[in-house]
């Protein structure tokens, strides 16, 4: 999921309007509407507060929720078994 797509659902999931994100991390609402409309880059400094805003770390904001994280999982076969 893009960055884009990630501020809007939890923008959503908190009830705010974009009007009230923008508030609450001091920036326009012209640029929050650019930023989930994916117009615009975010600096560090603003993606951490919008990060804030919404209650999330700035890593979910890039990644996405962990439940649509890839995991991969590594197994090692036993010495004693059989490997084909």
């Amino acid at each position: 999921m893009a960055i884009n797509e990630n501020i809007k659902r939890l923008r959503l999931q908190k009830g705010l309007s974009q009007s009230k994100l923008a508030e609450m991390a001091q920036a326009s609402l012209h640029t929050i509407f650019r930023a989930e409309n994916n117009k615009t880059s975010l600096n560090v400094a603003l993606l951490k507060r919008i990060a804030e805003a919404l209650g999330v770390s700035v890593d979910d904001l890039l990644r996405g929720p962990v439940e649509e994280r890839w995991v991969l999982e590594i197994k090692v076969a036993d010495s004693k078994e059989e490997v084909i």
